[in-house]
């Protein structure tokens, strides 16, 4: 939490995604209000979602958990994230 030059670009882990899920690469991503809230300390981000801020994302898919049927590795995808 803190100002907005707190915010900085780091490498992650990449997850390990669940039955039900996509891993996306993320080309674009979007800071909206409740991201700035997070980071002011004002809005406690939901348990056991990712730390990282940007909760809408567009980019390719290239993972996908064992029951994802309707999405493909290479697809072009936007998506709302559940952080």
């Amino acid at each position: 939490p803190g100002d907005p030059d707190v915010l900085k670009i780091t490498e992650a882990d990449l997850p390990e995604i669940k039955d039900h899920e996509l891993l996306i690469q993320v080309e674009a991503f979007g800071i909206n209000r409740p991201d700035v809230l997070q980071r002011m300390g004002l809005y406690p981000m939901p348990k056991g979602v990712t730390p990282i801020p940007g909760l809408e994302v567009a980019g390719i898919v290239v993972a996908k958990g064992s029951a994802v049927s309707l999405f493909n590795i290479g697809d072009e995808v936007c998506a709302l994230t559940n952080g």
